[in-house]
């Protein structure tokens, strides 16, 4: 038996490697399309179904991981929202004397607004988003500085109870 060599022209190559290169295009815009959706609508579900808005998890230790990468120096707040419902009216009255943030997360996980103690002082915050600013689902996520310090604690979850997220 005589072996016969596989000639292979140039365009039989070039052919191979655009299959190749379209292919890992595909992949790729899926990848970076579709999985931040998924991801956020997973978590937009968890939050959702926890019942009454917002939704205050006990403080974060090592044993937590539903936030990624939780801080013990932080408290959180999560707030699941559907614009379907009509806009989203964020209030958050008082003052803390240390940091807090509020950032908001369309469904495509792009942080659209943040907002914090540097920006607003003592003001408060009293913000309306509607599908003009956001995708139709997306998720407000409140940080709460605590320093894993037990006496600033007690402030920091009477600070953060005054968060309201209604529609």
């Amino acid at each position: 038996m005589t072996g016969h060599a596989i000639k292979r022209t140039p365009w039989s190559v070039h052919r191979h490697l655009l299959l190749a290169a379209f292919i890992a295009m595909a992949v790729h815009m899926i990848a970076v399309i579709s999985i931040p959706r998924l991801i956020m609508n997973r978590v937009i579900d968890i939050v959702a179904g926890e019942g009454s808005q917002p939704y205050l998890p006990p403080p974060i230790d090592h044993t937590h991981r539903r936030v990624v990468m939780p801080s013990p120096d932080l408290l959180y707040a999560v707030c699941a929202y559907d614009l379907a419902d009509g806009p989203l009216r964020i209030t958050l009255e008082g003052s803390y004397p240390r940091y807090w943030s509020i950032a908001l997360y369309n469904a495509r996980s792009d942080n659209f607004l943040t907002l914090s103690s540097d920006d607003v002082g003592e003001r408060g915050v009293d913000v309306t988003i509607d599908e003009s600013q956001s995708t139709r689902h997306g998720l407000l996520l409140m940080r709460v500085m605590t320093g894993a310090n037990p006496e600033w604690l007690s402030e920091a979850k009477a600070f953060r109870s005054q968060l309201r997220c209604e529609q």
